[in-house]
């Protein structure tokens, strides 16, 4: 089982440069970005005027997060010194490079249309934003020691752009257990949201009183009223199986949701072949240890970012790639928690990717629903809300353990 690679880039955001070294990373692997903010975009770590140690920078950083791979421009390289040796660094430039080739980076590319190289300096296309994934991948792989170096003739021929096909119908999947006391939002107003936003509605009421007596609404489409709560992944997994459309939203009933945010998760969900999750937050885990390493929710990043894993209150799935690899929500957690953690994992078995995406056209409160309650009736049983979660990150241990070792070492560069 493989894990995506840790990026550290190093940018200044006022620079094209830099937004599209910075865009192309996000789609790599896990992005941590240390720099200067500009425009309506934010870095992770901001910088002022004296110049950082990147070494005692890379200190701060969770030990999940150390990185693989650090990504410079021409713009930031004044800003740093004490670059660390042990680590893979690629240097990007369109200038000059002068007073730095002593600092042991692995690539050295400048933007010139020529067909002269001489590793590790190697000339690329222009870093436009639709292909600036495709060239950095090039340039890790290269620095990674997985391809040749190749002239800048030969590596524009070996990344055509992907036609991107959206389909139009979408499946909205609901589990509804009350009424969300805790929060302003409950289905009843997440019904009302998706009068204006086109696509089948589907609750699968965990209530069998509630769902009495708010199936009849007429936004929505299908339902199932089951006569005891079974847990949210069971009643995801039911609502899933009544779907009829490729792309499936995972909604929960206490969301605030516009249109404008659903095409856009829609839209990225479709870029690249291999994502298979989309949603507005999600973030970086230490799967072993059970600890969420950076978890991304309002942050202003200038694209989207691959993640572990994206939240479950709001995300979109595509259909076929969950049935083609028999992928479901593992029905031991009950009656909720770590249903994201584990369909992270599935994913990584065959290298499918989940991607956070910068929307916040939403609103939503944690905990609008469980907030609420003491205990949980579910399939017969009383649980403690304290101990939900410990109990269920027992059964996530014991269920991937023998996996884990192979996650922490094998490192996935995206294609």
């Amino acid at each position: 089982m493989n894990r995506l690679l840790n990026i550290l880039v190093l940018v200044d955001q006022k620079y094209e440069l830099d937004l599209w070294v910075e865009k192309g990373s996000r789609s790599l692997g896990k992005v941590l970005t240390i720099g200067r903010s500009g425009g309506d975009y934010e870095v992770d770590i901001q910088v002022g005027e004296d110049i950082v140690s990147v070494e005692q920078s890379m200190q701060q950083l969770p030990n999940g997060l150390k990185p693989d791979l650090i990504i410079a421009t021409s713009n930031t390289l004044n800003l740093f010194n004490q670059w660390p040796t042990s680590i893979t660094k690629i240097a990007i430039h369109e200038q000059d490079f002068s007073g730095h080739e002593d600092d042991g980076f692995k690539v050295i590319a400048k933007i010139n249309e020529s067909n002269t190289i001489n590793p590790p300096y190697i000339n690329i296309p222009p870093l436009e934003s639709a292909n600036s994934q495709k060239v950095l991948g090039m340039l890790v792989k290269f620095a990674f020691g997985q391809i040749a170096a190749v002239d800048y003739e030969a590596l524009k021929d070996l990344i055509p752009l992907q036609k991107v096909t959206v389909p139009t119908g979408v499946s909205f999947v609901i589990a509804v257990l009350d009424e969300s006391p805790s929060s302003k939002f409950s289905i009843n107003t997440l019904l009302d949201d998706l009068k204006v936003i086109e696509g089948e509605v589907i609750c699968i009421f965990n209530d069998k009183e509630l769902g009495e007596k708010i199936c009849k609404h007429p936004r929505i489409d299908k339902y199932a009223i089951l006569s005891e709560n079974i847990g949210v992944g069971r009643a995801w997994n039911v609502g899933m199986m009544m779907t009829t459309q490729e792309t499936v939203f995972i909604l929960n009933s206490d969301l605030h949701l516009e249109a404008s945010g659903v095409d856009t998760i829609k839209k990225e969900l479709y870029r690249r072949e291999n994502y298979a999750i989309a949603g507005p937050c999600g973030g970086y885990n230490d799967f072993v240890n059970l600890k969420d390493l950076y978890y991304i929710d309002d942050k202003k990043h200038c694209s989207s970012t691959l993640v572990d894993q994206v939240s479950g209150f709001y995300f979109a799935i595509k259909r076929k790639v969950f049935s083609d690899y028999n992928i479901q929500f593992f029905p031991e957690y009950i009656p909720c928690y770590m249903e994201e953690w584990d369909i992270a994992l599935q994913l990584r078995k065959y290298d499918l990717l989940s991607i956070r995406v910068p929307v916040f056209s939403y609103e939503h409160a944690w905990g609008g629903t469980i907030n609420g309650l003491e205990k949980i009736n579910c399939l017969g049983k009383v649980y403690n809300k304290d101990t939900i979660l410990k109990q269920n990150q027992n059964i996530f241990t014991r269920r991937w353990q023998t996996v884990f070792s192979g996650q922490n070492n094998n490192v996935f560069i995206p294609s």
